[in-house]
């Protein structure tokens, strides 16, 4: 794939180098040998003559309900960027009657998994491993500032499953599709998730209150920086609304999406998509996963074909774990 705009064929072939031996050697070692390398280049891109015209935010498409029909005919324009399909869900079940409430009345037992530690992405310190939905929503009526995020309770009760519109969203699959999951979020205000990227193409339906996401395409990632940790994801602290970080020298010429979602819009974004996701306020939302290998390297040779090679977990071991149980493998920092 290209080179991003004002990186030369060198810069840009050099940086995937880099970005490849550091997959391999890890990251503790990387800081020490590849980091330098790295940050030099960083330099000589931030005397590019042209930099300071770089860096906007790219207003997303967005297709209206009447207009979906004509819009699915093209489907080869899914893997380019985020769309925004605004209120399309409106009608669906899960919009017209899931909420806290529901859930705590109807599925106060259930066991759900707070995922407290996938690196670079929750590292955050929680307190629970799993809880039961009625000890969660004690705990945020006391004011605990606690995010379900990444729980595969929808897959594990089919019930649920019935008040999306799979017909619609699968809709979206073609070529060579498969391991299709779907997930819950539940996030009060203030709750976020850090800039990462996953090998799955993602459709996210909003189902109350609005949702904030940030999103780069793939190959901005020379102005991201991120980590090759092995893992089936990749991360990077960098943080949209701290333009001006030191650490982060070309975060603020980065070309980016911003998009609030509402309550009956769906979100698609393309394997590999960088993106950050802030709740302005408390909401819920579900994630309609799945993988297609292909067009994932359509997107990125690069990214791809590392994440066929991580370790921590493997793709396979990933895979065949979620398939099996239904729920989320524990990573391995």
């Amino acid at each position: 794939m290209s080179a991003p705009n004002l990186v030369s064929k060198k810069q840009w072939l050099t940086y995937n180098i880099l970005f490849v031996i550091e997959h391999f050697i890890g990251l503790k070692l990387s800081e020490k040998f590849i980091r330098p390398r790295r940050i030099r280049l960083y330099n000589k891109l931030l005397k590019h003559p042209y930099i300071e015209k770089r860096g906007e935010t790219i207003n997303t498409q967005t297709i209206e309900f009447k207009d979906f029909d004509s819009f699915i005919e093209n489907k080869s324009q899914l893997l380019k960027r985020p769309l925004v399909f605004r209120g399309i869900a409106k009608n669906w079940p899960a919009v017209q009657k899931w909420s806290k409430e529901y859930f705590r009345q109807k599925y106060a037992a259930v066991t759900v998994p707070l995922v407290d530690k996938i690196p670079g992405i929750r590292d955050d310190k929680g307190k629970y491993g799993k809880i039961d939905f009625s000890t969660y929503f004690e705990e945020i009526d006391k004011g605990e500032n606690i995010y379900l995020s990444f729980s595969r309770l929808i897959d594990n009760n089919p019930e649920l499953l019935e008040d999306l519109d799979l017909t619609w969203l699968r809709q979206f699959q073609f070529g060579m599709c498969n391991g299709e999951q779907t997930f819950i979020f539940m996030g009060e205000k203030g709750t976020k998730t850090d800039m990462h990227n996953g090998f799955t193409h993602t459709l996210f339906i909003q189902i109350q209150g609005k949702k904030k996401w940030t999103l780069y395409h793939p190959n901005e990632r020379f102005f991201l920086d991120p980590c090759a940790g092995r893992h089936t994801h990749y991360y990077t602290h960098a943080n949209p609304n701290k333009q001006d970080d030191i650490k982060y020298p070309l975060l603020k010429y980065a070309k980016k999406y911003e998009i609030v979602c509402e309550a009956g819009d769906v979100l698609w974004f393309p394997s590999l998509f960088w993106h950050y996701v802030e709740n302005p306020e408390s909401n819920i939302g579900v994630a309609f996963k799945f993988v297609n290998v292909p067009q994932s390297f359509q997107i990125s040779k690069v990214l791809t074909g590392l994440i066929l090679l991580a370790t921590k977990p493997s793709l396979i071991e990933s895979f065949i774990y979620n398939k099996i149980h239904k729920q989320d493998i524990v990573f391995d920092k």
